[in-house]
């Protein structure tokens, strides 16, 4: 798939340059965005987690961890890449080309080596660009050869977006890095559903197997990501634990910080609700991602 998408679209170019239409520039950067982007930014002293215990809103707090119950262990895990890179403009707008992949993966217990979860993965590649500015019958060739099927490709597209999005009007007047930001988060959205996907169908396999519910799945990343039906449908995620090594929000601001720095092992956060900036007043029960989570 990788190698057709390139390929196609080096031949559309090539096709069109013998014909005397140069529209279609193709000038790849080597240099993928993932290796550029910046760490998200925050607002320090924003407080948007809610303490879930022992009361809800209650103070932050650490505390220790209770002695192993060994109810519950992890069988598989899930993990997933992405690289993104600019390849060229059409008419001056600009192309982008990711691809990402997913897998789940477990330990063998003879050899204690790493293998695939009955082959769960999932392999993904395509072009990013606003097509819905390209003239018609531009449009209609990179349909014809496969290099556009999917209105996720489509950056004009704002299907997936939550909050504010920019109009029609406001797209016609943006700029080559504005359109830039946008292939940015639809590639990072890309791969979260790639993961989603995979994840999901990892800890259904493992419940299936072990209707006892304690073999678990861990994921690489937070579940926010996840699209709000799963989110919103506990059996799916019911065997599902993900692990956040970075943290680009503040959930409990400056003091919050200051006692998570002195976390010593053994001990750990007491269980918080991580709200978006946008529902940082939702309780347990009003928000739309009931996730529990806790810093180690």
């Amino acid at each position: 798939m990788v190698n057709d998408v390139l390929l196609g679209l080096r031949a559309l170019a090539s096709v069109r340059q013998a014909k005397g239409d140069g529209a279609l520039v193709l000038s790849p950067d080597p240099l993928s965005f993932e290796r550029t982007e910046a760490p998200n930014e925050f607002d320090g002293n924003a407080i948007q987690g809610l303490v879930l215990e022992p009361h809800e809103n209650d103070p932050f707090t650490l505390c220790s961890l209770t002695k192993r119950k060994h109810t519950a262990q992890i069988e598989a895990f899930c993990d997933g890449t992405r690289s993104t890179y600019f390849v060229g403009y059409e008419n001056d707008l600009p192309i982008i080309y990711t691809r990402n992949a997913s897998v789940v993966r477990t330990r063998d217990r003879t050899s204690g080596y790493h293998t695939s979860l009955y082959g769960i993965q999932r392999h993904q590649a395509m072009l990013l660009a606003p097509f819905g500015q390209f003239p018609s019958l531009i449009c209609l060739a990179y349909e014809r050869l496969k290099l556009y099927s999917s209105s996720l490709a489509d950056l004009c597209w704002t299907g997936v977006e939550e909050g504010y999005s920019p109009k029609p009007s406001e797209m016609e007047t943006m700029g080559n890095q504005a359109w830039l930001r946008r292939a940015r988060r639809r590639a990072r959205y890309l791969l979260d559903l790639s993961e989603q996907i995979t994840s999901v169908t990892g800890a259904r396999v493992l419940r299936e197997q072990d209707p006892t519910g304690r073999s678990w799945l861990l994921k690489d990343g937070s579940l926010s990501q996840f699209r709000r039906e799963y989110l919103h449908q506990a059996e799916p995620l019911r065997n599902i634990v993900s692990c956040v090594k970075t943290h680009p929000v503040s959930y409990f601001g400056i003091e919050g910080e200051r006692q998570l720095r002195q976390l010593e092992i053994g001990e750990r956060s007491v269980a918080f609700l991580p709200r978006p900036t946008s529902q940082k007043r939702y309780s347990l029960g009003e928000t739309k991602r009931q996730m529990v989570s806790w810093y180690l």
